[in-house]
């Protein structure tokens, strides 16, 4: 999406796929993505959707159905549309402002069974040129450790994922965390415990400083991380 001048979807009255951790679909994720890139858009829907739009149940969907760049016309005529866009000069794009963006980095710690979580996290902050880490899934058990204390010492912003893990592990991550911490210069910009499904899940019975929650069980993610992503946009 970064390089991309012109985003087309194609839509009917089905919302598509959607996931556990991406409960809005695939459909609004990349509008999504595509507004927050600033990227120009242009959607599709034959004529006779705009007419079954009332039977239409998945807000999410309802709201793409009435979004501003939808256009209800022939194919043929939508087709065109898509090649003057395409055609028209544009800009070049300035990468100073990714620049500053792309410098500093985001630490994702997760354990494995929560690792699509920690991807999906990653995805949405990639999308908007933030440089993501995740922890090592292979090698030693101390070159692990290692690189996730580097991380915790140099993050600009860190997630601690607390979805299908157990709360033995979050515990000990979360202390792992604090500890490192004091050998900081300074915070990170953010810290942040990611809650994610299921939505019962044992009491973690810790509260470490500074660190918001973001709770992820019921809501869709990508709403929560936006207000995140401003917020480290404008730091």
């Amino acid at each position: 999406m970064a390089q991309t001048d012109l985003f087309v979807q194609l839509l009917s009255t089905l919302p598509g796929r959607s996931s556990p951790d991406l409960p809005e679909g695939y459909v609004r994720f990349q509008v999504n993505a595509a507004e927050a890139r600033g990227v120009d858009i242009l959607q599709w829907c034959h004529p006779e959707v705009l007419g079954k739009a009332n039977t239409v149940t998945n807000p999410e969907h309802q709201n793409v159905l009435s979004g501003k760049d939808l256009m209800a016309v022939g194919f043929e005529e939508f087709k065109a549309e898509v090649r003057r866009r395409a055609q028209q000069p544009r800009p070049l794009k300035t990468v100073e402002g990714n620049m500053a963006l792309s410098s500093s980095f985001i630490f994702i710690n997760a354990d494995q069974v929560d690792m699509d979580v920690a991807k999906y996290i990653s995805d949405f902050f990639s999308l908007h040129s933030l440089c993501v880490f995740l922890p090592l899934q292979d090698g030693p058990d101390r070159e692990r450790d290692t690189d996730i204390a580097d991380s915790i010492l140099k993050c600009d912003a860190f997630f601690l994922v607390y979805g299908k893990a157990t709360a033995w592990w979050v515990r000990k991550a979360g202390r792992n965390y604090q500890s490192l911490h004091r050998g900081r210069s300074q915070p990170p910009r953010l810290s942040a415990i990611y809650l994610a499904p299921p939505e019962h899940k044992d009491d973690l019975a810790f509260n470490l400083p500074n660190f918001r929650k973001i709770d992820a069980r019921l809501t869709p993610g990508a709403a929560l991380l936006r207000p995140l992503l401003e917020e480290l946009k404008g730091a």
